[in-house]
This record gives C-alpha cells, structure tokens and sequence, in this order.
C-alpha cells in the first residue's frame, strides 16, 4: 500500500501499546508490542515516502526512552 503514496507523516499515539511494553497515559490493553511497530516502521522507513513523525501519549520515565530511542531509530530518525 506505500507504493501508492508519495509522502507518509506518522502520528503514534503511545496509548495504544500493550500497556506492559509501554507507560502510558491511557493505556489499552491488547495492543501491539514495540517490536510490532518497529516492523511496520521499518517498512514506512524502507519505502522513501516518510516526511515526519510524532509520538504522543507517552508517560516521562526513564523505562520508556530506550522505546522511543528504538522507535525512531526505525523510522531512520
């Protein structure tokens, strides 16, 4: 589906993550691991059409910079 797309802006919403992975605000249990989004990261990165991203919802602790570390890594940020 990213071969039909000239430019991709990622909007991450951290709530989202199995609330184990992250801490979050509002955290959802049954959601995707880290390593599942780094996945689709890489294949957003891989395609060429990445423009920017954001990353919400994140509580500020120190468990959860190397997430975000590795997150952004994958989108080649």
């Amino acid at each position: 589906m990213l071969d039909r797309v000239d430019h991709v802006y990622v909007a991450l919403d951290c709530d989202v993550f199995e609330p184990s992975e992250v801490q979050s605000w509002m955290p959802e249990p049954g959601g995707p691991t880290v390593a599942d989004v780094a996945r689709a990261f890489d294949r957003i990165r891989a395609s060429g059409a990445l423009v920017g991203a954001g990353l919400t919802g994140l509580a500020p602790v120190q468990g959860n910079v190397y997430k975000l570390e590795r997150l952004t890594a994958a989108l080649g940020l």
